[in-house]
């Protein structure tokens, strides 16, 4: 049933969820996302001070926060982090996409990092999710599934639902949502673990970026006018694009720009080996190019296996574009 389902069905069920990042549906409803918000906020505010202190021991702030940005890059260069940072950043009619094209199968990867936190071995890892979501469909497409749906519940969860809702604790809701939907324990278990991994990362990923922001800003400020003009020191802003699916402000989609890159890094007209041009700094030059999202670029280079074959091929009909441009120029 759920591979047989489209995208736009899935969009059509969800309404107004359709079209939010799950990071964004993740930051109106779980009410912890504030409270870890300005933990960073503090954490921030905590190395302006490392800053201050290292510069009375003789250290510039520059140096200081050089070092700071080198070590979050290290604790950010993990695949399982950024394909968590990218799934944070997808939709829930994109992620059964994913799900519904047999030759993409990193979505489903992500599960064998998570599965460790499971006490129920008795489920495969997928077998969870994809029972889990299951469940959930039938019900969207049962229209009369929750007509006397109280009568059909446990006697302890009869009680809970005869609650005022503000009478209600988080734990007593979830294990009504539990019993309405027949999730199975196992799956709460593994979507509760990908939530709080997808906010941290994300927390993380905007931590980086701010104080990737703070380093530009003092670089600017100490860059005379003249010096940029006569080309001394380049100092390249990061655009302030937001980029959504088939906006068009680039002719090539994430997914095709990636498999681009890779390609020219392949052919050696970009630089491959890491110890020249680690891929973060591919994904930031790529970003300040086309706007897309750094940590998504990151998380697709040089992986041709999870390119989908249609995207490989508007590359193909782009490159042909490029070399019809090459010879009417010739001529």
């Amino acid at each position: 049933m759920l591979e047989n389902l489209t995208t736009n069905q899935i969009g059509g069920i969800l309404g107004e969820f359709a079209h939010l990042p799950i990071i964004d549906l993740l930051k109106i409803y779980v009410n912890s996302f504030s409270n870890n918000e300005n933990w960073w906020k503090s954490e921030f505010k905590s190395l302006l001070v490392k800053l201050k202190v290292a510069e009375k021991r003789g250290t510039s702030v520059k140096d200081r926060l050089k070092q700071e940005i080198e070590e979050w890059a290290v604790i950010l260069d993990d695949d399982v982090k950024s394909r968590l940072y990218v799934l944070g950043n997808d939709t829930i009619p994109d992620i059964f996409a994913q799900i519904s094209n047999d030759e993409d199968k990193s979505f489903l990867t992500i599960f064998e990092d998570l599965k460790d936190d499971l006490d129920d071995s008795k489920y495969d890892d997928i077998d969870i999710f994809f029972e889990g979501l299951n469940s959930y469909l039938t019900v969207l497409q049962t229209p009369d599934y929750m007509d006397g749906i109280e009568e059909k519940m446990p006697f302890e969860i009869q009680a809970l639902m005869k609650k005022n809702e503000n009478e209600l604790t988080k734990n007593e809701k979830l294990k009504i949502l539990i019993a309405v939907w027949n999730f199975p324990d196992s799956f709460v278990k593994l979507m509760k673990k990908m939530i709080r991994e997808i906010l941290l990362v994300h927390s993380e990923m905007d931590y980086y970026q701010r104080i990737l922001d703070y380093q530009e800003e003092i670089l600017v400020n100490e860059v005379p006018d003249e010096e940029v003009q006569t080309g001394k020191k380049l100092c390249v802003p990061i655009p302030k694009v937001e980029r959504s699916s088939n906006d068009k402000i680039t002719s090539l989609t994430l997914e095709q720009t990636t498999y681009l890159i890779s390609l020219l890094r392949e052919s050696r007209v970009f630089l491959q080996d890491k110890n020249y041009q680690p891929a973060i700094n591919i994904a930031m030059s790529t970003k300040l190019m086309t706007g897309y999202n750094d940590q998504n670029i990151r998380t697709k280079l040089d992986k041709y296996g999870e390119i989908h074959r249609l995207d490989k091929i508007v590359v193909q009909e782009k490159l042909k574009e490029i070399n019809n441009l090459i010879t009417s120029h010739l001529e």
